[in-house]
């Protein structure tokens, strides 16, 4: 039965497994996947769950559920519990430890506790939590079920939790901490209403929400230190009518839909991932991905704003380098909102080029690269024509006449089709074969092409190097 067994001299009767005798509230279960020793695995198998609620009649499952709860009311501590049915605890002022229990029925409390432990324990049922907590900690609890917290809760603790249902936390008013960190979330998430204004830090870290997740305000929208570092978000993230008064830091986390600060104001200190961490302007969201065209488009429609919210609160601040990465999202947004018809591909078509060779004005290097590749490309093709027309192999020294030549056309624009330019064409190939006039006419329109997209590729970069050290 366990050194130290509560219901020891409480008449239960003991239970065998295999060489062992077990008080009825303290069964062999695993806390990690809810299996009793005997192979039977709770979460999978329903006769295994009947099985281990067999053990007490209607009557024995009241009694005992009553005797831990008052067991709970005197403070005293539990610790590896089976509570088949739920367990209502309601008296105020008291410490509550239920650790690596297994709540089958669920919980309810309600109240005012100076301490709630949940570390370690395993809800099946539905979680209630009302009243007043000064010190509430899940570390290591699994929540099968909804998870519902009302009232006021001055510090809340969660290490490694695991919610398969609702958290809800609507309107809770809270007082110093709230902290998660690298916990699951695998369905919604809400602090819809939630008063922060005196909870110095709000954190969670390393933590994956599967499901929505939605802090907008109400009545107090003030929010003091906010951190969602290295957080993955998988639905809808919402922040609308939020005052942060200090640092709000989202740094390496990622976002699969675009987060929402319509009618926040955000603190100048405020951390936000780099482009790449709202995966939703480079890959189709998974829950849209399979669904028509038109309503991806629709999609991408509505996320416009959200980023252009985020530019406007960073051009407000002359944070510069978030203004410009917001404007980018926004733009690409946009390309991914126009569809390939004929009134709309060349908005598009031009949307896409500028994309690639300057990621919208936020890349210096990719013009110059892009510069470079078209001067080699040019010249490489010039030295090959006497090969692919005449099928001789070029003469010696070919090689850098044509990239001089190929050079001349990206600094003294259009000049092939000038004197000079003549001159140059006739000499290039003399020692290879007799130049013919279509030649070079071919040579002078590859040779315009070739001037045009350098001058633009050389004005993205002087607006890309413009923007990076432009000053407030």
């Amino acid at each position: 039965m366990g050194k130290g067994c509560q219901f020891i001299d409480t008449g239960v009767p003991s239970i065998a497994v295999g060489d062992f005798y077990y008080c009825k509230h303290h069964l062999p279960w695993d806390v990690n996947d809810l299996s009793l020793r005997l192979g039977k695995t709770l979460t999978e198998n329903s006769e295994a769950t009947e099985s281990l609620k067999s053990n007490w009649t209607d009557k024995e499952r009241e009694k005992h559920t009553a005797e831990i709860a008052e067991l709970l009311n005197r403070d005293q501590p539990l610790d590896g519990v089976v509570v088949s049915s739920r367990l209502t605890l309601n008296k105020n002022y008291h410490s509550f430890q239920i650790c690596a229990s297994l709540l089958i029925g669920g919980l309810d409390v309600s109240g005012n506790q100076k301490n709630l432990d949940l570390s370690g324990t395993r809800c099946m049922g539905d979680c209630k939590i009302t009243g007043e907590t000064l010190n509430l900690t899940l570390a290591e609890s699994v929540f099968e079920s909804n998870v519902t917290i009302s009232g006021h809760v001055s510090t809340l603790e969660c290490h490694r939790g695991v919610f398969f249902g609702l958290l809800r936390a609507r309107g809770v008013q809270f007082g110093k901490t709230l902290n998660f960190s690298s916990c699951a979330f695998h369905s919604d998430v809400s602090f819809v209403g939630a008063d922060f204004s005196s909870t110095s830090i709000v954190s969670f870290y390393v933590c994956t929400f599967e499901g929505d997740f939605s802090f907008r305000a109400a009545a107090n929208p003030t929010m003091n230190r906010t951190s969602f570092r290295m957080c993955n978000f998988e639905g809808y993230v919402g922040f609308e009518g939020r005052t942060f008064k200090s640092t709000l830091d989202f740094e390496d986390s990622t976002f699969a839909h675009a987060p929402h600060f319509q009618d926040s104001t955000i603190s100048f200190e405020s951390t936000f991932p780099k482009v790449t961490g709202f995966r939703d302007i480079f890959q189709v969201p998974l829950d849209i991905k399979n669904q028509s065209p038109r309503r991806i488009r629709s999609y991408y429609e509505g996320v416009i704003q959200p980023y252009r919210v985020l530019r406007y609160a960073m051009k407000l601040q002359d944070a510069h380098d978030e203004e410009a990465m917001f404007w980018e999202l926004e733009m690409r947004a946009k390309e991914r909102a126009l569809s390939w018809n004929y009134n709309e591909i060349a908005a598009k078509l031009f949307s896409r080029l500028y994309a690639l060779t300057s990621r919208y004005g936020n890349s210096i290097a990719r013009p110059l690269i892009w510069w470079a590749a078209i001067w080699i490309g040019t010249a490489l093709m010039t030295y090959l024509s006497p090969y692919l027309v005449a099928g001789s192999a070029p003469s010696e020294g070919l090689l850098l006449k044509t990239i001089d030549l190929s050079l001349q056309q990206t600094i003294r624009p259009f000049s092939i089709w000038g004197e000079e330019g003549g001159r140059s064409l006739n000499l290039l190939f003399r020692n290879d074969f007799f130049t013919s006039e279509t030649l070079k006419f071919g040579i002078r329109i590859v040779a315009t092409v070739q001037s045009v997209v350098s001058l633009t590729l050389l004005a993205l970069f002087g607006f890309a190097l413009r923007r990076k050290f432009r000053m407030a």
